[in-house]
């Protein structure tokens, strides 16, 4: 299809695509945003790929571009702007089925949409050294 129905934003190394292309996600539906070159360099290969920070992209993209699936691991430093760029990119899209967003945050996050679906063991994150727990907002 080639749609690009699920977004990884802040996608780093890639180990959410990852999982869900082993989980049978057709990479070809999936669009992953990193700043990093190298890390953007190293996604491309896995999938389509912006090479763009992804608050400057949610801002440029705004009311033109929507995603009825989005899975995240943002910057725990600002886990805040990160929910909120992705929450106004969150559309169905057409879909029938609610447009989702899924996202691992640290513990102390708070967002009034957000169903606490899982906290993480508090090691998870250990070289972080933050305690996580996974959320999903639906619309």
């Amino acid at each position: 299809m080639g749609d690009y129905l699920t977004l990884e934003p802040s996608a780093g190394t890639g180990q959410l695509a990852r999982a869900l292309i082993a989980a049978g996600h057709s990479p070809q539906e999936l669009t992953m945003i990193e700043r990093h070159h190298a890390l953007a360099a190293a996604l491309r290969k896995i999938g389509p790929t912006i090479h763009r920070c992804f608050l400057d992209y949610a801002e440029d993209v705004k009311g033109r571009a929507v995603f009825p699936r989005i899975v995240m691991n943002p910057p725990f430093r600002d886990v805040r702007k990160h929910i909120e760029a992705a929450h106004s990119l969150l559309d169905r899209g057409g879909h029938m089925e609610p447009a989702t967003l899924v996202a691992l945050v640290p513990v102390t996050f708070e967002h009034p949409e957000a169903e606490h679906l899982e906290t993480l063991p508090p090691d998870t994150f250990s070289t972080a050294r933050v305690h996580t727990k996974i959320i999903r907002i639906r619309r």
